[in-house]
């Protein structure tokens, strides 16, 4: 009878236990959250191999998400992602910049915008041809002085986080208001975008037939000029940005991230 009755109690014990096991089990799972589909994504094949640094905040600096926040890391062109979606998020995709065409008495003046693509064969730029046209039609025939207007930008045409080793190569050119063929000449950075252009434009007038009697000029502080002829305009922002992203091309997201930054001022 003793035995009956322990093991009686043993049995019981036993259930109790294995209650209390699932009890457990079943309020642990019914309290878990939902896995963060980020952790999902960095956790499966191959992203897991990869190394994530992931800092998400909200305007007033609420975190959202980290993984590795705080780990120093070389992202290198990776970081186009924020300049891109900052022109993007500032400019629009579908905003276009202008190149401005004037006649100032005699003289010829382009009026750069920040237009990346002037002369560019990536975007099948037709360069300068359209402002000659504009000018043959109107019977000019001679002009005086090719003047630039840069002003549209400030004097800070080297990028200062770009490495000197790579500021005469085609992969750091100088950025400015006005840029022609990306800045470069072969694999070569042009030294003076804005010079560089100029001389380009004084190529096409002559080419086209219109005598240049004048010299080269740079204007770098904002002024009125007196009469518009033709305007240039660049794709939309979001084909830029595509050549940013797909070829990562510097100078595109550089010419029109701080065009954004003029926006922006």
């Amino acid at each position: 009878m003793k035995m009956q009755n322990a093991e009686c109690r043993m049995q019981n014990w036993l259930l109790l236990f294995a209650f209390c096991i699932l009890h457990s089990a079943f309020t642990g799972c019914a309290s878990m959250p939902a896995p963060n589909p980020i952790d999902r994504l960095t956790t499966t094949p191959p992203f897991d191999h990869a190394v994530w640094g992931i800092d998400v905040e909200d305007d007033d600096g609420t975190i959202v998400y980290q993984l590795n926040a705080h780990r120093l890391q070389m992202p290198a062109s990776n970081r186009k992602l924020f300049s891109t979606a900052t022109a993007a998020n500032c400019l629009g995709l579908s905003t276009t910049l202008q190149t401005q065409l004037f006649l100032d008495g005699d003289d010829v003046v382009v009026k750069g915008d920040g237009d990346p693509s002037t002369g560019s064969q990536r975007h099948e730029s037709l360069g300068f041809a359209p402002f000659v046209d504009a000018l043959r039609a109107r019977g000019i025939t001679r002009v005086r002085d090719v003047i630039m207007d840069v002003s549209r930008f400030d004097r800070v045409t080297i990028v200062p986080s770009w490495e000197v080793g790579d500021l005469t190569s085609s992969d750091a050119p100088p950025v400015d208001a006005i840029a022609y063929n990306e800045n470069v000449v072969g694999d070569l950075a042009v030294v003076d975008t804005a010079l560089f252009a100029a001389a380009k434009f004084r190529d096409a007038l002559i080419l086209g037939g219109i005598r240049v009697d004048g010299e080269i000029r740079i204007n770098t502080a904002p002024r009125t000029w007196q009469q518009q002829i033709a305007t240039i305009e660049s794709p939309m922002v979001a084909q830029l940005l595509m050549s940013v992203l797909k070829i990562s091309q510097n100078m595109n997201v550089t010419g029109v991230v701080e065009r954004d930054v003029v926006v922006a001022t």
